[in-house]
């Protein structure tokens, strides 16, 4: 039996991308996310679609019940220090991977920026309280900083930098809308508390999660689309060893893996589907070569 081609392994993705008709799941916006652990979302709009093109008769109009009434699912930046919709169940522990590391990488901008740590906690504590009175914007937000007297530009982008450090601390969340503004709210006054894993646990968690829902996919696939460094995400996924199994076939050279849950055959010939992909969408920035 020959080995299966790049087209063969396109259709295995799909199919754990919840992409292909088989593997579509109910229109149930929180679960969806969770089932692709989150969907980049700094465009709003191309989130909302990445969660449609995953189900059926699901509705922009229940993805923003989903956030804005159900709370189940919200907006920061996590993968990639970009923005990401996810179940709301799944925040924290994603933010203890990734809030501490996305904080670092950014230091060097945030001083270029005027930002030290001192100025950046001294801007925490003004939106905590600010906060704590309802959602607010960026603009709000930003204003009211700066009648504080943190030395944030009227313009620019320190703002937008205070913000990410403070979801980065896991003090905020992006919410609801008001028109066509997003809303800030505390994380923790907006959603209940939760249990997850942390530490090894998380970073296992994660790669459990990546191929299950990405797979067959390599450890460097891995890498690019959590942005760990390298020897993070093979930590991650030699933890999980037992769990995957060798795809019977190879994408630009590297041999690809996936959970043992899943079929770890090609899925052979299949009728071909089609579907239109909104910007951003996973199955496009899930790997190392889009």
């Amino acid at each position: 039996m020959s080995r299966p081609g790049t087209a063969e392994i396109r259709r295995a993705r799909m199919v754990s991308q919840r992409l292909a008709d088989a593997s579509r799941l109910a229109p149930d916006p929180a679960a969806i996310a969770k089932a692709v652990c989150g969907v980049q979302a700094q465009d709003s709009f191309a989130g909302t679609m990445q969660l449609r093109v995953r189900s059926t008769r699901l509705t922009a109009e229940a993805v923003e019940r989903a956030v804005a009434v159900d709370r189940s699912m919200v907006r920061t930046w996590l993968m990639r220090g970009t923005l990401h919709l996810c179940a709301a169940e799944d925040i924290r522990w994603l933010l203890g991977v990734f809030g501490p590391m996305n904080a670092r990488r950014e230091a060097t901008r945030r001083k270029q920026l005027g930002l030290d740590d001192s100025v950046c906690e001294r801007g925490v504590r003004v939106m905590r309280r600010a906060l704590a009175n309802g959602p607010m914007t960026r603009h709000e937000l930003r204003a009211e900083v700066i009648a504080k007297g943190v030395p944030i530009e009227p313009v620019g982008q320190s703002m937008i930098h205070l913000l990410a450090y403070a979801a980065h601390r896991g003090a905020i969340v992006l919410g609801p809308r008001r028109g066509r503004d997003s809303l800030f709210v505390l994380l923790d006054d907006w959603l209940p508390p939760s249990s997850g894993p942390s530490g090894d646990a998380a970073l296992a968690e994660l790669a459990r999660r990546y191929f299950a829902a990405y797979g067959p996919a390599s450890v460097q696939d891995l890498a690019t689309w959590s942005g760990l460094p390298m020897a993070a995400a093979r930590h991650a996924m030699t933890s999980i060893a037992g769990e995957l199994a060798e795809f019977a076939g190879s994408i630009d050279g590297v041999m690809t893996l996936r959970t043992v849950k899943a079929e770890a055959q090609s899925p052979g010939r299949q009728r071909p589907e089609v579907r239109l992909l909104p910007h951003f969408d996973t199955y496009l920035l899930g790997y190392r070569r889009r």
